[in-house]
């Protein structure tokens, strides 16, 4: 079989390069390793700016959040609110299936229940992957092979592109949990929580998303806190769910249905996105903001300027690195810059128990400072704004000055 591109992943990047390319006529087919509509590990929270950026339909949402709810190691607490929806929720199997639609009303095709095993490559140039059904082994050849396979992806490992960079990667564990609707109205509402603590989980934190008659729960941190000290991550949620002083006040009628694991990639965990005859999108290249965990908005956004690359790789008929190149420069120029300032603010903000405590102590006292917070949340304002507006705030500097100190 052969196509003008392969795509591996029907995640959001996936299914935005399918959609951008089959756009502009070009033969497309996504392949995805389970169903179309399967669930997947993610707290379900979508930023205002990529509903507005991509369209995607108001109709797949179960709450539009105007509030942020931030607890510190300390258990103080604040609740931000803004005049406009900060983050819609919605699960995922909604989510995938819904933009994989989109795509397939512009000519691609789709093809579940198949796994990409390999590349297949010619005199050092990716022509394509190699494929498994339940029933059957394939060899689906392309000029262009975009790779949207998440974490962790085995095609960016044979391709050699993978690092070993620990702070470029985390584990969450989390919890679909029943609720009944008119308990997650009372007791969380249209807010969006966030727990800070090394008791809960060292580096990292934890979360409380509601839906319709859902509520997300989980937590994660990064790979480098693991080497530091041996907890597990499913003990610390039940933790968490069960003694949290006011965590566990929300949750004490929720009922777990199932759980859900995933590792998370970011910003540094492979060398480059981009070769001969291939590109990476999404998460596989670790488009993922290192402070909020937000990876939908930026996987469609590395989707989008791969597919607008490959369209111009096919009219120019040249799939060479040095062509290809112009992806990685896009990225760098859209979204690559902002990456890297999430990882100062979880750096400088969000790692120690002292920096989480007067970070939820500064957006208590200023009104100013919890109102850029829930920008920078919704997308109103970008990571690289964020920090430079938080760098010249008087009571941000004097926190600054004494995390350096104090963890």
């Amino acid at each position: 079989m052969k196509y003008d591109v392969v795509v591996v992943g029907a995640g959001p990047a996936g299914s935005t390069v399918a959609k951008e390319v089959a756009s502009k006529g070009l033969k497309v087919i996504v392949l995805e390793k389970n169903h179309l509509d399967r669930e997947k590990p993610c707290a379900g929270g979508v930023t205002e700016r990529a509903i507005q950026r991509f369209q995607i339909p108001e109709h797949i949402f179960d709450r539009s959040c105007d509030k942020l709810f931030l607890c510190s190691p300390k258990c103080k607490t604040v609740t931000l609110t803004y005049p406009e929806r900060i983050v819609a929720t919605t699960m995922r199997a909604k989510l995938d299936k819904t933009l994989a639609d989109l795509a397939r009303d512009q000519g691609a095709e789709f093809r579940e229940n198949t796994r990409a095993i390999d590349v297949i490559t010619a005199n050092g140039v990716v022509k394509g992957v190699k494929a498994k059904t339940s029933n059957d082994s394939l060899d689906i050849y392309g000029d262009i092979t975009v790779i949207a396979s998440g974490t962790p992806s085995i095609l960016t490992k044979y391709l050699g592109l993978q690092t070993s960079n620990k702070r470029s990667k985390a584990l969450c564990y989390q919890y679909q949990m029943a609720m009944d609707e008119k308990l997650i109205d009372d007791l969380i509402g249209d807010q969006l929580e966030i727990y800070y603590g090394s008791n809960i989980v060292p580096g990292g934190y934890a979360w409380i998303f509601p839906k319709k008659g859902i509520v997300s729960v989980g937590l994660g941190t990064w790979l480098e806190f693991f080497n530091r000290q041996d907890f597990h991550l499913r003990e610390r949620l039940d933790n968490f769910i069960r003694n949290h002083s006011v965590a566990s006040e929300k949750l004490v009628h929720a009922k777990a249905l199932y759980p859900q694991a995933a590792m998370i990639s970011f910003w540094g965990v492979i060398h480059r996105n981009y070769g001969n005859g291939f590109m990476v999108v999404g998460e596989a290249a670790g488009h993922v903001d290192f402070a909020n965990g937000e990876g939908i908005y930026y996987s469609m956004m590395s989707g989008e300027i791969s597919g607008k690359v490959a369209v111009n790789a096919y009219n120019a008929e040249d799939y060479s690195a040095g062509f290809l190149r112009t992806y990685k420069f896009a990225v760098d120029k859209e979204i690559g810059n902002d990456l890297k300032a999430t990882f100062n603010i979880r750096r400088n903000i969000l790692t120690t128990n002292h920096q989480q405590e007067l970070c939820v102590a500064t957006a208590l006292k200023d009104k100013e400072f919890g109102e850029s917070l829930c920008k920078y949340m919704r997308g109103e304002v970008t990571p690289s704004e964020f920090t430079r507006y938080a760098i010249r705030h008087p009571l941000f500097l004097l926190k600054l000055f004494f995390a350096r100190f104090r963890s």
